[in-house]
Formats: C-alpha cells, structure tokens, sequence
C-alpha cells in the first residue's frame, strides 16, 4: 500500500477538532475511525464511531469504559506502546504504526494519530482524539 500522503503530519486541508465538543461533532460524521479517549491514565474509552466498529469489530458497548488492552496482543509492538504512552503522559500529539487485533481476534496494522483535546476555549487538556487508518486499506 501507498502510505507516501498517509504519513505526513496532520493532513492540512482537514480541520481535526481541538476540544471534545468539536471531536464529537467530527466523529458523527466522519468516515474515519474515531475514538476519544480519557486524558488521565489509564486512558479509558469515551466514545467511537461506527467506522470505528467496522474496522475493529468491536460495538460501542464493547469499547466505551475499556483501555486498549484488550485490542492487544502478541504482535502489539511494545516500543511503539511506550512511545504512544510516553506522548500522551506529556501532552503531545504522536503518529505511528501499530498492531492491533478484531473481536474476531485477526491482527490488523493501522496508522494511528493521536492529538490532545482542550476544554473549550484551550487550556486544560480533557480527552485524546484519534485516528486509525487499516493499513491494508492506506
């Protein structure tokens, strides 16, 4: 797969939602994967998307109130954790490639990005907002 466009920073034509009411907003009618994560650890699901669903398998219900541990397994590369943890602990946006698994227990690589959510107005960083891209489909 072409991955040249994929992975450059945030893609400038789009505006990605700075605080959680603008990502919810965005996540309702995007065609990319969404979820929006807790901001203190451990990270917990808030909310996904139905092309979230599709591409993980997994309903809402099954998500919402979960860590990612559960999309883990064998082939989840431990460095690229650390890394994803260590950007969220400080506060920072990070992209990568990561392993994770369906409900069906099938891996998938996906592109993910990950960005900080401020309360309205900035400030405070409330949630993290992320993107996952199946690499088959890049």
């Amino acid at each position: 797969p072409s991955t040249q466009n994929f992975f450059q920073p945030w893609n400038e034509s789009v505006v990605y939602p700075d605080d959680l009411y603008s990502a919810l907003i965005y996540a309702s009618s995007s065609s990319d994967a969404v979820v929006i994560t807790e901001a203190q650890a451990p990270f917990k699901i808030v909310c996904v998307n139905k092309p979230w669903t599709l591409l993980c398998e997994y309903e809402v219900a099954e998500a919402v109130g979960r860590t990612f541990r559960f999309m883990q397994g064998a082939d989840t590369d431990a460095c690229s954790l650390e890394r994803l943890v260590d950007a969220v602990q400080h506060r920072r946006s990070v992209q990568m490639m990561l392993v994770n698994y369906k409900k069906s227990g099938r891996s998938f690589a996906n592109f993910l990005r990950v960005k900080p959510l401020s309360s309205h107005g900035g400030g405070e960083i409330t949630h993290y907002f992320g993107i996952l891209k199946d690499y088959e489909e890049l």
